[in-house]
């Protein structure tokens, strides 16, 4: 009992329609172009027309909005240019008041000093009066 039996084959058994993958390409390209020829066929008429103007109008609206939003970056930038301007300026017066403060504050300090030496001397020559009010008699 001898059985002749053809070992068996790994993977898909052929079918004998095998196509090559250029014909498969060109199958593709076949099916796209009629997909393309069936859409022209239908972007004919009153739909298509209202369609083409409402994307008008949409195109029109973009450009609009662009435009309106250049115009708003430029005054965003303007804006923004002026406020730093203006912290500039705040912050060379704030220098500018620092140190007036501070030289007042040292004024003061001077003018204290020589307070206490008026009232030194003051104290000194009330001191050196009676003496020259008694000698001078």
């Amino acid at each position: 009992m001898t059985e002749t039996t053809e070992p068996k084959t790994r993977g898909r058994p052929p079918t004998g329609r095998a196509v090559t993958a250029a014909e498969r390409q060109a199958r593709y390209r076949d099916r796209q172009r009629a997909k393309l020829a069936q859409a022209q066929a239908q972007a004919t008429g009153p739909e298509a027309d209202e369609l083409r103007r409402a994307i008008e109008l949409a195109q029109a609206e973009i450009a609009r909005l662009n435009a309106e939003g250049d115009r708003l970056a430029l005054k965003v930038d303007q804006l923004q240019r002026a406020l730093a301007a203006k912290e500039n300026a705040h912050a060379r017066t704030a220098k500018i008041a620092d140190k007036v403060v501070t030289e007042r504050d040292a004024m003061r300090d001077r003018i204290a000093e020589q307070d206490r030496q008026i009232a030194a001397l003051q104290a000194e020559l009330a001191r050196y009066r009676p003496q020259v009010h008694a000698t001078g008699q």
